[in-house]
């Protein structure tokens, strides 16, 4: 359908208005054969300011009005399960995003802003069967690569980390091969506050038998 006039309306509308029928399903689509099972392409052009929008889903709940059974919402619920004899890949999901030069921008390959709730997570990734849970690979050279700002924090921990079952791993394991001779800190620690008088920047619990600290310092060179 091809309509130039700028009026918001729906070029197809499917609505199931009876807020009583919870087993109903408004659109589905089930696809056997084929390697896409639904394809969405949005295009857009144009020099007119525009806030364009691909996919869009909305997911409103209304509070109940006398009862206090629980509602478990989810706004997508994507479910993979694939076998093969190959060498295979499985996505949950595949992003990409792509800008350009052209003008001044910023992409942002995942915004995740989570309000409202007694408790809010972010993410959470639950990896059970081993590999890497969060895999971050920059090619940032002048940017931090993971940045985190907790300025709202008073009494509890910005990162915690819990590694139990450990035997010859570690904890935290910072590592640079840079010939670089440019003056810089590997690990920087700073207490800015000249008024905390009672924080300690760095402290070291050793309940073992062997070193609290160990510092193993390697030189070689001519230059004093």
């Amino acid at each position: 359908t091809k309509d130039y006039i700028g009026t918001s309306r729906q070029t197809a509308e499917v609505v199931q208005a009876h807020a009583s029928a919870t087993g109903a399903t408004a659109l589905m689509v089930k696809s056997v054969g084929g390697n896409t099972g639904m394809l969405l392409d949005k295009n857009a052009a144009g020099d007119a300011a525009q806030d364009a929008t691909g996919l869009y889903i909305d997911l409103d709940r209304t509070v109940a009005t006398g009862s206090t059974n629980a509602h478990n919402d989810r706004g997508i619920n994507l479910d993979v399960n694939s076998a093969s004899l190959g060498t295979s890949s499985l996505y949950g999901m595949d992003v990409d995003v792509v800008g350009a030069t052209s003008g001044t921008s910023t992409a942002y390959g995942l915004d995740v802003n989570v309000s409202g709730a007694d408790a809010n997570h972010g993410i959470v990734v639950t990896n059970t069967t081993g590999g890497i849970a969060l895999d971050i690979n920059s090619g940032a050279t002048s940017t931090d690569v993971v940045d985190i700002t907790a300025n709202s924090l008073t009494d509890q921990i910005a990162l915690n980390i819990t590694a139990n079952a450990l035997t010859e791993g570690a904890g935290i394991k910072i590592g640079s091969s840079s010939s670089s001779t440019s003056a810089r800190n590997l690990l920087d620690i700073q207490q800015t506050s000249t008024a905390a008088t009672a924080c300690i920047p760095i402290k070291i619990t050793d309940s073992g038998a062997n070193k609290a600290m160990l510092i193993d310092h390697n030189t070689s060179g001519n230059t004093a």
